[in-house]
């Protein structure tokens, strides 16, 4: 496999992102759709970590959830959408309450 795509734009003042697309990061063999089951369906869930779990590139997948779009659908790094909506709430309140406990 050749390099990794990138992509990411920056709007103005912005550093450039550049971040991994999900869909160079596919290991081969492996049925995509164990990714995108619901997350009712805890077989599919578990081999979609089975698989995340010894993954070289699961930061990047993981920054690509969190930063590219913060809310996508199906199982990236080993982390449901549910799982990914909570941690990104509480590291909104917890940021808000350093920036409230910043202010004289």
């Amino acid at each position: 496999m050749g390099p990794p795509d990138r992509g990411g734009a920056a709007g103005p003042g912005q550093r450039r992102r550049r971040l991994l697309r999900p869909r160079r990061l596919r290991p081969a063999g492996v049925d995509p759709a164990i990714f995108t089951s619901d997350e009712d369906d805890h077989a599919a869930v578990a081999a979609a970590r089975a698989v995340c779990s010894g993954c070289p590139v699961r930061l990047a997948c993981r920054l690509y959830a969190y930063e590219a779009n913060p809310n996508p659908y199906g199982v990236y790094a080993g982390e449901t959408q549910t799982e990914r909506v909570a941690k990104l709430q509480l590291r909104a309140r917890l940021a808000a309450d350093e920036r409230e406990e910043a202010t004289p």
